[in-house]
């Protein structure tokens, strides 16, 4: 069969954008995958079309990051973390080419979705399952990067159960991206298909208590109010259940829903929690006022906690000013897209996870929202002047 050049390159951005688990701790942290896939597209930046709102949008988020960063080198004794720098330069131009390859490809784009997401499931199923039949724990990322994954620790050990993460360093990185891609496909079409049904197995089988609240709020927000779905999806709900079930009984020494229900039932006690969202506020408490108005900059890691959300980027490194202006201006361009609220309050939820400002990956997903809704929106009208 034959696959064209615009497709080839479709499915290579969007593959190695996926892997932004496998940095090289020895070369400073680099992402070598994600930044080759922003350098395929600054290569075809001729099939892209850019439009006019978006590069305002840019322009404004950098001259908001850059008066960020000359604030808190002006006004603190800051320690710059250069790489970050480099993220938040690198992650708007990578949006801008994003949306401007993919905003009449849709189709293109949630075809690639979906066979990147079958690749990440594929190598989750293959660690997780070579370790529950031949107590063999396969570590990809240490094969790659020479950095081992965190699939233990607490009550997970090599006698009980890994925490399966594929192609990412930690169940939560894995399981907050299976998630994003979910909102991504479910939101272009409402319909549970049995990839689907696989990755929702897989995000509870991640053993992460933040990536099973996340499933949950986002199933519950996209099938709420849509009662004639609400019979099929309990069905294959029911149907995720029965397999873990299953295999708990298949692999019971393994004490899969012990280690299940002690993960739910304590998530405020890992450190997992307590480093993405227990010390924020804290943290925030005991800023002066200046810093909590203006932050302490972004890339300033002179924090004694780095806390690593979203979340504690705006209140801690930006600040409530720079964090109201961020968010209106993310807040007009959701809305230029006509984004809808339930996503959008999705999205506010999700940014309790991994996913930072300055990472490629919330930017692609924010990127593949914006044009499916787009598309979505102005399937049956020609293309909107008013985003050129």
């Amino acid at each position: 069969m034959r696959i064209s050049l615009v497709s080839l390159v479709s499915f290579l951005v969007l593959f190695l954008g996926s892997l932004r688990s496998l940095n090289f701790a020895a070369l400073g942290g680099v992402r070598w995958f994600v930044i080759l896939s922003f350098l395929i597209l600054v290569l075809f930046s001729p099939y892209c079309k850019i439009g006019k709102s978006n590069i305002k949008f840019v322009i404004t988020f950098y001259i908001f990051f850059l008066l960020n960063v000359v604030i808190s080198i002006l006004s603190f004794k800051v320690k710059p973390h250069y790489f970050s720098y480099i993220g938040f330069i690198l992650c708007p131009a990578y949006f801008l080419l994003l949306v401007g390859f993919y905003t009449h490809r849709v189709k293109l784009l949630v075809k690639h979705l979906k066979v990147v997401l079958a690749i990440h499931l594929f190598f989750f199923y293959l660690q997780l399952f070579t370790f529950l039949i031949f107590d063999y724990t396969i570590d990809f990322i240490e094969f790659i990067t020479h950095e081992p994954q965190r699939t233990i620790g607490g009550i997970f050990t090599k006698h009980t159960i890994i925490r399966s993460s594929g192609l990412f360093n930690e169940p939560a990185s894995y399981s907050i991206f299976v998630v994003s891609m979910l909102l991504c496909l479910l939101f272009n079409n409402k319909k549970i298909t049995f990839l689907m049904l696989v990755a929702i197995m897989s995000v509870v089988l991640s053993f992460s208590a933040s990536g099973i609240m996340f499933l949950v709020v986002l199933i519950v927000l996209v099938f709420i109010k849509k009662s004639f779905f609400i019979k099929n999806l309990l069905i294959k709900i029911s149907v995720v259940i029965v397999a873990l079930v299953g295999i708990n009984i298949y692999f019971g020494e393994k004490r899969v829903f012990e280690v299940f229900t002690s993960k739910l039932l304590n998530f405020q006690d890992s450190t997992s929690f307590q480093f993405r969202i227990g010390k924020i506020f804290d943290v925030f408490g005991d800023l002066n006022l200046y810093q909590k108005l203006f932050g302490l900059g972004f890339g300033n890691l002179s924090i004694g906690s780095n806390l690593g959300s979203f979340l504690s980027q705006f209140l801690v490194q930006s600040g409530l000013v720079f964090s109201f202006l961020f968010i209106s201006l993310f807040y007009i361009i959701a809305k230029n897209y006509k984004l809808p609220k339930r996503i959008i309050f999705i999205v506010i939820v999700l940014s309790l996870s991994t996913q930072a400002i300055n990472h490629l990956i919330t930017w692609y997903f924010l990127a593949s929202l914006l044009i499916i809704s787009y598309n979505k929106f102005y399937e049956n009208s020609t293309f909107n002047n008013g985003f050129r």
